[in-house]
């Protein structure tokens, strides 16, 4: 009876383990911090700069204007500072008013280059329609908000998760020590690899397509970055595993020869 127990235990241990690394994994991955960071490192936002402008190009060229007049409109760093206002849950509307400003003094300056007159109401139709364009690209057509505060309200779920998990392994780990039992550390590697294969098999990463191609392309590396921290995970457990398999059978060794 004694050894059911144990093999009941074990396999509990063996579940709610690679569940917590799994969850702390996600928890680390779903922090505001990381989450930024991972996206400079992706050049978030430097693609969506660029994908801001090659937007606002289309409206430029039914008007007649030259790329000029978006020359230092808006940097990086300002759709940086959007992103990560709403990363952080502060629900406000994307700061146009310096971009709206200079934009109208590059058009002010084209036309008094070109000696061109313009109807001052088709001028500032045409400024809105670029900076709605700019507001659309960075809040994901209005889906930004309901994201980031998914992703939160995920993180902050996770937390309370791992901190549970954690406890529960703590106490099965050492009542598994106490009945020197072995712990599954190269099957809990080999779970761990078996998601990340099964993942890859089934979903199509490489090709996911949400909302905007430059938010997809991002996804799509934050995804596999993720399964890469899983697969380091399960190698280093693999490796622990097979320096206490190796010492048991050492171990057992010298026991039968004694």
């Amino acid at each position: 009876m004694s050894k059911k127990i144990n093999f009941v235990l074990k396999f509990t241990f063996f579940f709610l383990f690679s569940v917590f690394l799994l969850c702390s994994l996600m928890f680390l991955f779903t922090n505001k911090k990381i989450l930024l960071q991972e996206m400079k490192n992706a050049s978030y936002f430097k693609n969506l700069s660029i994908s801001i402008k090659e937007e606002m190009k289309n409206y430029m060229n039914q008007s007649g204007f030259e790329e000029k007049i978006l020359e230092n409109i808006f940097t990086e760093e300002d759709i940086y500072i959007e992103i990560e206002k709403k990363v952080n849950g502060i629900e406000e509307k994307i700061e146009t008013e310096k971009i709206e400003q200079k934009l109208t003094n590059n058009i002010e300056k084209y036309l008094q280059e070109k000696q061109l007159v313009a109807e001052e109401e088709s001028l500032k139709k045409f400024a809105n329609q670029l900076i709605q364009v700019y507001q659309e690209e960075i809040d994901l057509y209005q889906y930004s908000n309901t994201i980031f505060y998914s992703v939160n309200k995920i993180n902050s779920y996770l937390y309370k998760i791992v901190l549970g998990l954690f406890l529960l392994c703590i106490i099965l780990f050492l009542y598994l020590k106490k009945k020197k039992e072995s712990i599954p550390w190269i099957s809990i590697s080999f779970f761990l690899y078996f998601i990340v294969f099964y993942i890859k098999t089934e979903i199509d990463i490489e090709h996911i397509l949400i909302l905007h191609p430059v938010f997809s392309e991002f996804l799509k590396i934050y995804i596999l970055k993720i399964l890469e921290g899983i697969t380091k995970t399960s190698i280093l457990l693999c490796i622990i595993g097979s320096i206490f398999l190796t010492f048991r059978i050492k171990k057992a060794s010298k026991t039968a020869c004694e």
